[in-house]
C-alpha cells in the first residue's frame, strides 16, 4: 500500500506543497489529480488507466517533452485531455507539425518531463529530431 506522501489525488488529505519547493517534488497525472513522488507511478497509473503510452510520438525526450507538454497546455486550458492524447495517437502532426513550440518553456508539471529519464531513451536522436523541426540547415 502506498503511503499519502509517496501517491495521492489531490482531492486526498495530501501534506500540502502549494507555494513551496516541494511543489516540484511531485509528478501529476494529466488525466486526473493522481500524483505521486514516484514519477514512474505516475506513468504505469496513466498506463493502465488511461492507455497512456509516452512514447506515442517516438521514443526520444524531446517527443516525450512535446507531447507532455501539449496535453499540460490542453489540460490548463480546461479541455479534454483523454480526447486531445487519443487525437495526437491518430494524427500526431497534430503536434509534430509545430514540434518547436511544444519543445519551449514555459514547463507545467517538470517532474513528469524530467523525473523519468530511462537509459532507453534515445538521447542522440534528439539532435536529429531538433535539427528537423526547426529546420537547421547542416553545417558544411
Amino acid at each position: 500500500m502506498e503511503s499519502p506522501i509517496e501517491a495521492c489525488s489531490l482531492s486526498d488529505d495530501c501534506p500540502s506543497s502549494e507555494g513551496s519547493d516541494t511543489e516540484q517534488e511531485y509528478a501529476y497525472s494529466l488525466f486526473d489529480d493522481y500524483k505521486s513522488i514516484d514519477t514512474s507511478r505516475v506513468y504505469e497509473y496513466m498506463k493502465s488507466e488511461f492507455g497512456f503510452d509516452y512514447n506515442a510520438l517516438g521514443s526520444g525526450t524531446l517527443h516525450r517533452v512535446a507531447l507532455i507538454n501539449y496535453l499540460e497546455t490542453i489540460k490548463n486550458d480546461g479541455g479534454n485531455v483523454l480526447e486531445a492524447y487519443k487525437e495526437v495517437v491518430r494524427d500526431p502532426q497534430i503536434i509534430l507539425g509545430d514540434f518547436e513550440k511544444f519543445i519551449k518553456p514555459p514547463f507545467y508539471n517538470e517532474k513528469l518531463i524530467w523525473g523519468f529519464m530511462e537509459s532507453s531513451d534515445e538521447e542522440d536522436n534528439d539532435e536529429v529530431i531538433l535539427k528537423k523541426s526547426v529546420n537547421v540547415p547542416e553545417r558544411p
